[in-house]
């Protein structure tokens, strides 16, 4: 339910195929991908549509210093090769009582991790982890993380 009203507010992030939700304490995380078929040398993008809940921010990748970033990261798998996840621009979010300012997602994004199927002869799941650690404007929460999986499956993507 928390997926369709947010969707509404940036339909860019309408989910890829089989999308699974999970609600995070301080996020609702989507998983999808961009097909659900693949054959050995193509390529599947993975998708992580993140929701910050009202008043949340998480810290971008690019923020320097000593935060805890938000971080996609699969596990190890013989039959995929995966490339950097790529991330979207970061907003700039002034903190006033450090009188500093953050490079943080606090509206729905999407991170795109793009990997090449080397051989597929039977559905494989590649399985990551999203950390991160959430603030709002008086807070920062204990650094989190969430689970997550795309299942691969043998042949040819439908166009």
């Amino acid at each position: 339910m928390a997926l369709a009203a947010l969707a509404g507010l940036q339909p860019a992030l309408k989910p890829g195929q089989s999308p699974k939700t999970v609600e995070a304490r301080q996020l609702t995380v989507t998983s999808s991908q961009s097909q659900l078929a693949a054959t050995g040398g193509g390529k599947v993008s993975l998708l992580v549509d993140v929701f910050p809940k009202a008043k949340m921010h998480v810290y971008a990748p690019e923020q320097k210093g000593g935060y805890i970033r938000i971080d996609l990261t699969l596990d190890k798998h013989p039959a995929i090769t995966a490339a950097k996840p790529v991330f979207p621009n970061a907003s700039d979010y002034y903190f006033a009582p450090l009188e500093e300012t953050f490079k943080v997602y606090n509206a729905p994004f999407r991170i795109r991790q793009d990997v090449t199927v080397t051989h597929i002869t039977k559905p494989l799941t590649v399985s990551g982890i999203l950390r991160y650690q959430a603030c709002d404007d008086l807070v920062c929460y204990r650094p989190d993380e969430v689970k997550l999986s795309w299942t691969i499956v043998p042949g040819r993507p439908k166009r």
